[in-house]
């Protein structure tokens, strides 16, 4: 028993040096990216023009630009935020540490709550949104939900597009899962660097994020839309690398997929979403 007591006890303090140096290498890798991001990725703008923008690289933004390069015969030009995730983001474990961190998280709060949170200053919770390569999977634990099938039955009803029935996108989740269980697959990027993807849910990797290790990173602060304002259609992104704001076209599409807040709020800052809300806002005319 004591030796049982003794092991917990050791096993205790590694945790509290592994969690207290948790901190310092995230700000240490954050200036690295930058540093890496500057001086050896591909410049985006050194093409004035992509086929796909998706911009968001989270779990859904990821796998987008994964089947969409995998043809070769498209152009996609990926755009994340924030960095590459710790390594010890492979242990669940060290997931709470990269919350309330500006590295890695967008450090939401929700509105002040009338019926809850009563243990926070001014009835505010925090919202964790992640913010690097992967987006919120590296800090939710490794947790994979499907989802509630009434969501998505709801959607189907409000929309009018039965696609978004559970049954319907069902067999989307389960090409998902079985995609995760192989043993990962080689696809060639717009600039033909080969990249090894490995969505695993049960293996040594199993972050969301492992198919972009050779990612085109923006360490941007602002991505707007570019919609034009006669055919309402949209055209490309304006974003900000490295303090200089770059314009890009999309020849084809904008794949929008910076999450549950994220992307209403680039389409309210590009001057799509209620109208009062914006005019309160001072954003459009």
């Amino acid at each position: 028993m004591d030796q049982y007591l003794l092991g917990l006890h050791y096993v205790k303090n590694l945790a509290i040096f592994l969690a207290a140096i948790v901190g310092p290498l995230t700000s240490f890798q954050s200036l690295t990216n930058i540093s890496y991001d500057k001086s050896v990725r591909p410049d985006p703008a050194n093409y004035s023009a992509y086929d796909f923008i998706i911009v968001g690289a989270g779990t859904a933004g990821g796998i987008a630009a994964a089947r969409l390069s995998e043809s070769g015969k498209y152009s996609v030009l990926l755009i994340e935020a924030g960095g590459d995730p710790l390594e010890l983001n492979d242990i669940p474990y060290f997931h709470g540490f990269n919350r309330d961190r500006p590295e890695t998280d967008w450090l939401y709060r929700t509105v002040p709550q009338k019926h809850a949170a009563f243990g926070y200053s001014n009835n505010s919770t925090p919202y964790p949104r992640g913010k690097s390569l992967g987006g919120s999977s590296n800090i939710n634990g490794m947790v994979f939900l499907r989802g509630n099938p009434n969501d998505f039955n709801e959607w189907a009803t409000i929309t009018g597009d039965s696609g978004w029935s559970f049954e319907n996108v069902l067999p989307y989740f389960k090409k998902l899962e079985h995609y995760l269980t192989t043993e990962g697959i080689v696809v060639k990027s717009m600039f033909q660097i080969k990249i090894s993807i490995h969505f695993k849910m049960n293996g040594s990797k199993q972050e969301d994020n492992s198919g972009f290790h050779s990612k085109i990173q923006t360490a941007k602060d602002k991505s707007l839309i570019d919609i034009n304002p006669f055919t309402l259609e949209v055209e490309g992104i304006t974003y900000r690398r490295h303090g200089k704001f770059v314009k890009l076209q999309a020849k084809k599409e904008v794949i929008l997929s910076a999450g549950a807040v994220g992307s209403p709020h680039l389409l309210m800052l590009s001057g799509v979403g209620p109208r009062q809300h914006l005019r309160e806002m001072n954003v459009g005319s």
